[in-house]
């Protein structure tokens, strides 16, 4: 990077569970170490009771995305960018234009081969363990129209340092003075 480069004020990191945006989020955040990362899932866990989130709700998930929203617009506004949000279910993922056309925003969409997801969602205990529905997710996210500011990256074969270039790759821009 140069001194000229422009990152957005906010990094969204999609895909289906066990494409990488845990890793790929902390690799961003080495290289900008005053980058904010958020998953949307730390937000329910302050009213969630249950450890296996037996009890959520449609309801819970809508105070956890106001919550994300009005933690981002802050970050934003007092300049600790990019903000590196991570954890949004695809219909989260379709409303970031539309909440977020006023910032610099990029969404990174990972996908993955059925091998990939398999082995990762695979070898977990807690968290996302459902594999099947990790393949579903993932084939959706293959199979759609890419979105306003959004980049798909296939993680298969790709570190996670290299991955983290990549993506830097694709959210950087010159501000035109270099």
């Amino acid at each position: 990077m140069t001194p000229h480069d422009v990152v957005p004020e906010l990094i969204v990191i999609a895909g289906a569970p066990g494409t990488g945006k845990s890793t790929l989020a902390r690799q961003l955040q080495q290289r900008w170490p005053r980058a904010p990362y958020i998953e949307l899932s730390s937000f329910r866990e302050f009213h969630l009771r249950e450890a296996d989130w037996s009890d959520q709700s449609v309801e819970d998930e809508e105070v956890a995305w106001e919550n994300l929203v009005f933690c981002v617009r802050t970050y934003a506004r007092r300049g600790w960018t990019p903000v590196i949000v991570t954890d949004l279910r695809e219909q989260r993922v379709q409303q970031v234009p539309g909440q977020f056309g006023d910032l610099q925003f990029a969404i990174l969409t990972l996908v993955a081969n059925d091998e990939t997801i398999r082995e990762r969602v695979g070898a977990r205990t807690e968290g996302f363990v459902a594999v099947d529905k990790a393949l579903a997710w993932n084939h959706g996210v293959r199979e759609r129209d890419v979105i306003v500011n959004e980049t798909k990256i296939d993680v298969h074969a790709l570190t996670p340092v290299a991955l983290a270039d990549v993506a830097v790759t694709a959210v950087t821009t010159t501000d035109g003075s270099g």
